[in-house]
């Protein structure tokens, strides 16, 4: 029995195309449903979280007063009052969620990754960039009437706070990464 070679051909084509085309399906079947965490229901609905500011000491050191803030996460807690930027603040006076700012002006440009990591773990929303200045020392400018750099200092645990009040930026505080700066 002869085999008709067009007809083999077709079927052979037909047949394996179908089988990449099932096994595509499947495959994006099975993430669909892992990021949809229908496999792990165990995590169970989403609560609001909120990270909360605690002072828990103050230290004086060269005349500069440093308060020391530990954060706790709360769920469902309802902050206190609201910021000039609509950011509720906690009972300590701090903005539950505190934008900063970090401009790398050291010779070492891969402390922008660092500091921003450092900030984030801290509970901080971050923008983080480089610049082509050099500053020799860092800087922590407090854009608001919150003690926020307070917190940023004690999360980097260097840095020289300044104020320069600016209700037009969209940042609480500015971080100044200068040349003195030791992760």
């Amino acid at each position: 029995m002869k085999m008709n070679k067009k007809l083999y051909l077709r079927l052979v084509y037909f047949l394996s195309g179908t089988f990449v085309i099932a096994f595509m399906l499947i495959i994006v079947g099975v993430n669909f449903f892992k990021d949809s965490r229908i496999l792990h229901p165990a995590s169970g609905p989403k609560t609001a979280v909120h990270n909360t500011a605690v002072k828990t000491a103050t230290t004086q050191a060269d005349g500069d007063n440093f308060d020391t803030y530990k954060y706790e996460r709360n769920k469902d807690a309802e902050p206190s009052k609201t910021n000039q930027k609509g950011n509720r603040a906690t009972e300590s006076g701090l903005p539950d969620k505190i934008n900063v700012e970090v401009i790398n002006r050291s010779t070492n440009k891969k402390l922008t990754e660092a500091v921003k990591s450092t900030l984030e773990a801290g509970g901080f929303v971050v923008s983080a960039g480089n610049d082509n200045n050099t500053s020799v020392s860092t800087l922590i400018i407090e854009r608001n009437d919150t003690k926020s750099g307070t917190a940023v200092r004690n999360v980097l645990k260097t840095g020289r706070i300044i104020k320069e009040p600016d209700s037009k930026s969209r940042f609480d505080v500015t971080v100044i990464i200068g040349d003195d700066y030791n992760p």
